[in-house]
């Protein structure tokens, strides 16, 4: 029977997603698609030839070995795990056998596939010149036992004759495509997977020591975390649940997989399959009620540890070879869910803040052996001096502060204005001394301009809630790139803004102890100019100059490098609505005011601090906003992604 993932179950292509949420209805799509019924849509006759020996002078000398998990299971085997042996010239399938359970062992592996081939070779009394196959484990096996039969083996990431073929049995046997993921492999039942059942309630045990410790509910988002043990591969691992939905683990065989499914096509039937380079194993939590109902039987059967009602595992393999778990890849996972949470835990404070002081954090748990390490990406981060371990306030204080002030995005002009006028009457008035002239007035009111209207156009916030934040965004990102125009300029815009925060102090009692270091730090404004290389501002140099000053911001702020650390699912990634708009603003206003007040209620620690933030956040996220009758953020956000609910402009 085939396996269809239920509406329920984890989306077959590893988001974290629950099915129906994901790629439930692309995959009802692309079943129905003409493009992808290779052998379906064929005539009986062109089905022959395809599935036959065709003659040998039309056989691509280059063929494309490997071996494909099916999404399908036999009624009476509950362990069973199909695969598809494929030998395919394209676009000529020359043989395909199915087998069950297969060794997940590259040598055995390698051994079946050569038999493969060689029986090909006899059936269609050709021998192709050289083979591609995807897996590196197989490589030296199979060239050494094909070479005396004058035959190559090359490694080819994406085998294209094999994928075709492979969609096109599916829907020829089937009538349809059950699932675009064809690479995944999840058995009905734990012993598909051929592990001693002993070990099986080892990974039980971890499995549950993982979701009692919850990981994602740290606020790291889905940082990388490179895992590995003493004789054994690195996998990159990624704690699944940020996002609130599906929670589990998954191991990485090739970290730029990561990055490649981000840009995938979901429309596209084969672009998921296309982007996986490496293994990737993944534990997943479900409820009880979504497991397969075989799989909860043996579970119950066995009496293996589970740790709550949502927290039964889910073992799924992608793009594994022969689409099993290898023996030692088993033991690693087991090991690694172990690790995990107590390098999470150990290392918090440090982790929340992105950065680990200019150098990559390594630590090895003594119980599993396990190493766990995370890198920097360092960016420009030589251009600033090493943050300050201490977190200190940042934001202005006085009793012309305001940290939580706001102003209208539609008057924004008159109240930039205002501050403006009243500064250039307090330069013409000094307390003592010579009043400066017209042009050195203008010269100073020019130089706060930008830096104002900054404020009030970037954040919506009056000069009276100004902080840190706006200050070092301004100086080390936004001026450089759009204003300075020599280092000379850039060292006398320190000189003017300097001014201009004595007068906030004298004329409007807005403190801001924080700005003098910064203002009297001619070197960091030197390096950030002659630093910032040519070109827009959305080529990869000028993205990674910016990304030296977001890092040092995290860890100087604690601001934080996704929706998920926020607390909140908005406020860092760009708002697609009006209401998302003010309300990201309004949320990035109340994470640091909090943090100063967290600073203040003696909180010492980064990860206090971030606590401390996160359930505030959430309270104003989840409570009535003024503007929005009666609304929540979330669900004046939500309303305004349907179309319900419009901004509303204060």
């Amino acid at each position: 029977m085939i396996h269809t993932p239920g509406r329920n179950d984890p989306c077959p292509c590893g988001s974290g997603k629950k099915y129906k949420h994901c790629h439930e209805s692309p995959d009802r799509e692309a079943a129905r698609s003409s493009g992808i019924r290779l052998l379906g849509g064929a005539s009986k006759a062109a089905g022959g030839r395809q599935l036959g020996v065709p003659p040998a002078g039309q056989l691509n000398r280059v063929w494309e070995v490997d071996v494909v998990p099916i999404p399908a299971g036999l009624g009476g085997d509950p362990a069973a795990r199909l695969v598809a042996l494929m030998v395919v010239a394209p676009p000529f399938v020359l043989t395909c056998e199915m087998a069950n359970r297969l060794s997940a062992e590259p040598q055995d592996i390698a051994d079946r596939l050569t038999q493969e081939v060689l029986l090909a070779v006899k059936k269609s009394g050709v021998a192709p010149s050289r083979i591609a196959i995807r897996h590196a484990s197989l490589l030296d096996s199979m060239a050494d036992a094909l070479r005396s039969h004058g035959i190559a083996v090359s490694l080819q990431p994406l085998l294209n004759g094999v994928m075709d073929a492979v969609y096109g049995l599916l829907t020829h046997a089937f009538g349809g495509l059950p699932s675009v993921e064809i690479l995944r492999s999840e058995p009905e039942t734990w012993a598909g997977w051929d592990m001693p059942s002993e070990r099986v309630a080892q990974m039980f045990e971890a499995a549950a020591a993982f979701h009692r410790a919850a990981p994602w509910d740290k606020g790291l988002g889905e940082l990388p975390i490179f895992v590995s043990r003493h004789g054994g591969h690195e996998w990159a691992a990624v704690v699944l649940g940020a996002a609130g939905e599906q929670t589990g683990l998954s191991l990485y065989h090739d970290l730029s997989d990561l990055a490649r499914m981000s840009n995938v096509d979901h429309h596209d039937p084969s672009a998921l399959t296309n982007a996986m380079r490496g293994e990737t194993l993944a534990v997943i939590f479900n409820k009880r009620t979504e497991l397969p109902k075989r799989m909860r039987d043996e579970i119950k059967s066995a009496r293996w540890e589970v740790a709550a009602t949502n927290a039964y595992p889910m073992l799924v393999a992608l793009n594994t070879v022969g689409g099993g778990v290898r023996a030692q890849h088993f033991d690693e996972l087991i090991a690694v869910l172990h690790a995990i949470p107590r390098f999470i835990d150990e290392h918090l404070d440090v982790l929340m803040t992105g950065i680990v002081h200019n150098e990559h954090l390594s630590w090895t748990d003594a119980d599993t052996g396990v190493t766990c390490r995370v890198e920097v990406d360092e960016g420009s981060l030589h251009d600033f001096t090493a943050p300050i371990v201490e977190l200190q306030l940042a934001g202005a204080e006085g009793t012309g502060a305001q940290p939580l002030a706001t102003i209208s995005v539609l008057s924004t002009p008159d109240a930039a204005l205002e501050t403006l006028l009243r500064y250039g009457e307090w330069l013409r008035a000094p307390k003592s001394g010579k009043a400066p002239s017209a042009a050195t007035v203008q010269k100073y009111v020019n130089g706060a301009r930008e830096f104002v209207e900054s404020c009030m156009y970037a954040s919506f916030k009056p000069i009276s809630a100004v902080n840190e934040y706006d200050l070092r965004q301004y100086l080390y990102d936004w001026y450089p790139r759009n204003e300075a125009t020599s280092g000379k300029a850039a060292r006398a815009h320190l000189k003017e803004l300097a001014r201009f925060f004595t007068f906030l102090e004298e004329s409007d009692d807005v403190r801001c102890p924080w700005a003098w270091p910064i203002l009297g730090d001619v070197a960091t404004m030197d390096t950030r100019y002659e630093s910032l290389p040519p070109g827009f501002d959305d080529e990869e140099d000028v993205e990674l100059w910016r990304t030296g000053n977001t890092i040092n911001l995290a860890v100087r702020l604690l601001i934080p490098h996704s929706p998920e650390q926020m607390g909140v699912p908005f406020g860092i990634a760009p708002p697609i609505n009006d209401v998302e708009l003010l309300l990201s603003r309004e949320a990035h206003r109340l994470w640091l005011a909090t943090r100063d007040d967290a600073l203040r209620a003696g909180l010492p620690l980064p990860g206090d601090v971030l606590a401390f933030i996160v359930e505030r956040q959430q309270a104003w996220a989840n409570a009535p906003h003024p503007d929005y009758d009666g609304l929540t953020p979330l669900g004046a956000i939500a309303g305004a992604r349907s179309g319900a609910v419009k901004a509303k402009h204060r």
